[in-house]
């Protein structure tokens, strides 16, 4: 899960309120993306972010 994920994310959340579309969604995605490159998990891939929902980190 490369820090381009975590751009990625918040550049569709960019996408999503520019088309006034609810931007509700994507958020808790980016912050659950953005807690997992801070715990170091930045060059796994996205099922990393499994470990993290189980530990509810």
């Amino acid at each position: 899960m490369a820090a381009s994920r975590l751009a990625g994310a918040a550049h569709g959340a960019d996408l999503a309120q520019e088309a006034n579309v609810d931007t509700a969604w994507p958020a808790p995605l980016t912050d659950l993306l953005r807690r997992a490159a801070e715990a170091g998990h930045g060059p796994l891939s996205v099922s990393a972010l499994t470990e993290m929902l189980r530990k509810g980190a």
